[in-house]
């Protein structure tokens, strides 16, 4: 466990050091408030500072009072399957953006995730894709003014 620990918070120190650096290539702050570089640079100075408190209190000797990870079954063949499924949809979900529209391929996506893959009831999976597209459309669109991909949805609803 000490050792999972040292080296995880050493890659996630890496990754947070490179968010970081990676952040100034932006204007981290305009005058209109948060620029392009901002989010990069709270989220590596984030990951950094967990990392190596982290690092630090496994290599000072610590002990570690929480319990014992289970054995992982990442590698069993059905979580596999189950990830390349994922990635797939989210592949399609990519290509059908545009032409399906944003709402109407999030609703299809959530819809495929929750009943199918999740084997969630239907009537939950239908509830919770409706609410997102809705939630997505409401934030995105009437809260910051972003122009989301109508898609079908543009022809036969004008609300874009």
């Amino acid at each position: 466990m000490k050792t999972r620990d040292i080296l995880s918070s050493l890659f996630f120190l890496v990754v947070g050091v490179v968010f970081t650096a990676g952040s100034f290539s932006y204007p981290v702050w305009d005058r209109y408030g948060p620029g392009p570089g901002f989010f990069p640079l709270v989220l590596g100075t984030l990951f950094s500072a967990l990392s190596l408190c982290l690092l630090l209190m496994r290599s000072l000797g610590r002990r570690d009072t929480g319990e014992a990870l289970a054995p992982s079954d990442s590698l069993n063949p059905s979580e596999i399957y189950k990830t390349l499924v994922y990635l797939l949809l989210l592949i399609l979900f990519y290509f059908f953006f545009d032409w399906l529209g944003s709402l109407l391929t999030l609703f299809v996506f959530l819809v495929i995730v929750l009943a199918v893959l999740n084997r969630r009831p239907l009537r939950l999976s239908l509830s919770i894709s409706v609410a997102s597209a809705v939630l997505t459309y409401v934030v995105f669109v009437r809260l910051l003014g972003v122009s989301l991909p109508g898609g079908m949805l543009k022809n036969v609803i004008r609300f874009y």
